[in-house]
């Protein structure tokens, strides 16, 4: 059997009030019940005796059924036996001068458990009609049964104040009832709208507790989006620091280039140089053998040309010395062009790598390193261009020292 707070945890808030209460005055009225069972004994009364016996069984019957949380079966049990028995209680006692009083108190006792315990207000106007029934049935008895006494106080004193208050009290408890369950009502409105207030507040409470833990959370999230700030600014500060060794490379870089150029530009101006001192020397040989076959032909007759063929030979011995010397001259630019094409690859290669570690450090740099990107990618491309014209002209100019090489 569960206890009575948990019988009664989930009823309406007039029950979870009025049950204690009933189970209180059906403990009083059987403590009560049970202390008149001895005088009822020792007198022999016998119908008392029997009446007290089904009311305390009744009652032991109820306070099981009130512990179980069925209390409108309860209430409506106990309101009817209390206008029924503690009215009809009166028939059993001797009648006396004071009888319409002792009436009056069974009236009052149980208009007032009606008035508080009875479920409907039906049930009320029944059981106020019973008890006024059986207080007309009783003044008919003590008339028809001729059982007036006038020893001390006379017979309309007896029965004028009884009456009165037994036709007064029951608009008077109905008025009581009225006002009661408004009370009642209006402290059960607002027991659930402090319940609903509370409900309310403890969802505030954990909406709150909620936001808090967001704001905890983006506390968290803010500092470590601060760290990542940080470390992205450090590593904008490494590719501005390698940006700006870059384009001090690519200045160094493009000053070689135009260092190659004007190499070139000489270059260009050495083969012209030699293209023409070939040229001379192809006419001067055709000259001196033509010169030859000349002498050859007439040199009994012309002994003296002999001194001016030997001043064209030693020209064109000189001629065929400035050849070589430009011819080495040549070898030589070529040389260095070769070592500076060497130096522009290795820059070029070290421009690419910057480039790709560039592209690296822009791509882990998100959206703000995507323009540097674009210009690492342009970098490398021109490194990558460098390398390539460099191969080529090495490439040319091993074809150039062959090609002299083979005059």
């Amino acid at each position: 059997m569960p206890s009575f707070k948990e019988a009664y945890r989930d009823a309406e808030y007039s029950i979870r009030l009025k049950a204690p209460m009933l189970r209180i005055i059906l403990i009083v009225f059987l403590a009560f019940m049970t202390l008149t069972a001895p005088r009822s004994i020792a007198r022999r009364e016998w119908a008392m005796i029997i009446i007290v016996a089904v009311f305390l069984g009744f009652q032991i019957f109820q306070l099981i059924q009130l512990q179980r949380g069925r209390y409108r079966m309860v209430a409506l049990l106990t309101t009817y036996l209390f206008a029924v028995m503690m009215t009809s209680m009166i028939f059993i006692l001797s009648h006396t001068e004071l009888g319409f009083y002792r009436i009056l108190i069974f009236l009052i006792l149980n208009m007032t458990i009606g008035m508080i315990f009875t479920p409907g207000k039906k049930h009320l106007y029944i059981q106020y009609g019973i008890s006024l029934a059986i207080y007309a049935a009783y003044f008919l008895n003590v008339l028809l049964n001729d059982l007036v006494t006038e020893n001390s106080v006379p017979f309309s004193d007896q029965i004028f104040i009884p009456t009165a208050m037994g036709l007064m009290l029951p608009v008077f408890f109905l008025v009581m009832r009225n006002i009661f369950d408004r009370v009642l009502d209006d402290a059960v409105t607002k027991i659930a709208e402090s319940e609903t207030q509370a409900s309310s507040l403890v969802e505030l409470i954990g909406d709150s507790a909620v936001q808090l833990k967001q704001v905890r959370e983006m506390e968290d999230r803010t500092a470590d989006t601060s760290v990542s700030i940080q470390r992205i600014e450090t590593r904008i500060e490494a590719i501005h620091a390698e940006s700006r060794d870059l384009n001090d490379r690519y200045s160094a870089a493009a000053e070689a280039f135009k260092q190659i150029d004007a190499s070139l530009e000489v270059l260009t101006s050495s083969a012209d140089d030699q293209s023409a001192n070939i040229t001379e020397t192809s006419a001067a040989l055709e000259q001196m053998v033509a010169s030859i076959r000349s002498v050859s032909e007439i040199i009994t007759s012309r002994q003296t040309l002999v001194g001016g063929l030997r001043d064209r030979a030693q020209a064109g011995s000189q001629v065929i010395e400035r050849s070589n010397t430009a011819y080495h001259q040549v070898s030589t630019h070529i040389e260095s062009i070769k070592g500076m094409l060497k130096i522009i690859s290795e820059i070029s290669s070290q421009t690419n790598l910057l480039a790709m570690n560039a592209a690296i450090e822009a791509a882990h740099a998100g959206d703000r390193g995507r323009g540097f990107a674009v210009v690492a990618g342009e970098v490398r491309k021109l490194a990558e261009s460098s390398n390539e014209n460099a191969r080529q002209i090495a490439e040319s100019l091993g074809k150039l020292v062959e090609a002299i090489d083979l005059m």
